[in-house]
């Protein structure tokens, strides 16, 4: 399917937003008017952006909103100074907030970036223990293949 069909189809379902996980960037000038054309700039969300790549999206996808893809270090993860830099981070590039592997995020990180107003989005989470791990720090968003399990977890059907 064409990202042009995609929004198209989205555009048609005013309850439906998307995530455009961004993997390479060669025509990324194009994506801002192709997601104002089909009315979709208030629900579309660009992530997979990684520090190398922010003065792409900068310059190319101005006003479209995304999430910084960082692996965090030990500090950033476990200490609050380490955790308040890489919030820091996030802003200064311009992001909305993290999206990150699941295993790389704990409490302190995402207590930190929930005081700056930042979003949490982790992935790929596919097991119960850890989507209720996730649920219970809480994260803005639980990229997953089970979403079955997650809704069943949800709304307290599983156990």
């Amino acid at each position: 399917m064409h990202l042009e069909d995609l929004l198209r189809l989205a555009a048609a379902h005013p309850r439906v937003n998307l995530n455009l996980d961004m993997k390479e960037y060669t025509r990324i000038r194009e994506i801002p008017g192709l997601i104002h054309r089909c009315g979709m700039i208030s629900r579309v969300l660009l992530t997979g952006i990684t520090p190398d790549a922010v003065p792409k999206v900068r310059g190319n996808a101005d006003g479209i909103p995304y999430l910084l893809n960082v692996h965090p270090t030990l500090r950033e993860r476990f200490t609050v100074a380490g955790a308040a830099a890489l919030a820091h981070k996030i802003q200064a590039c311009g992001a909305q907030g993290l999206n990150v592997h699941h295993r790389l995020i704990t409490r302190r990180l995402a207590r930190a970036l929930a005081a700056e107003g930042l979003y949490l989005w982790v992935w790929t989470v596919d097991g119960a223990r850890r989507m209720r791990r996730m649920i219970r720090l809480p994260v803005d968003n639980i990229t997953t293949c089970r979403a079955d399990l997650l809704f069943a977890l949800r709304k307290g059907r599983v156990q």
